[in-house]
């Protein structure tokens, strides 16, 4: 017995004995058969493994488009926040000119009495 014969399993050695007993037609059935379950296996693990991938390229693509949309939102806020702080200002200054303008209408106003 040779060391490949050895190290391969009982169950392999029992089911390559029978394989052997088998008419020459039979055998190939059998192989042709073994041989497109073994292709059909490989290529749906294949196919799983592919789409795992695509899922994973997916979900992270989802999640950086997440991030920039959030920060997108972020930047734009405070950008309005910035020209709020700016109008406010303005604001501000449009009613300081408006008190020096009643502020000028009183004395007119009053030396008019």
């Amino acid at each position: 017995m040779s060391d490949k014969e050895k190290k391969r399993s009982k169950k392999y050695n029992r089911t390559r004995e029978k394989f052997d007993e088998l008419p020459l037609e039979e055998k190939a059935t059998f192989l042709v058969e073994a041989v497109f379950t073994t292709l059909t296996k490989g290529i749906e693990q294949a196919g799983k493994a592919f789409s795992d991938e695509l899922n994973s390229l997916f979900d992270q693509a989802r999640e950086r488009a997440e991030q920039h949309a959030e920060e997108s939102a972020s930047e734009a806020g405070e950008a309005g926040e910035d020209e709020a702080g700016d109008t406010t200002d303005e604001a501000g200054d449009d009613q300081h000119d408006h008190s020096s303008d009643d502020d000028a209408g009183n004395e007119s106003s009053e030396e008019k009495h």
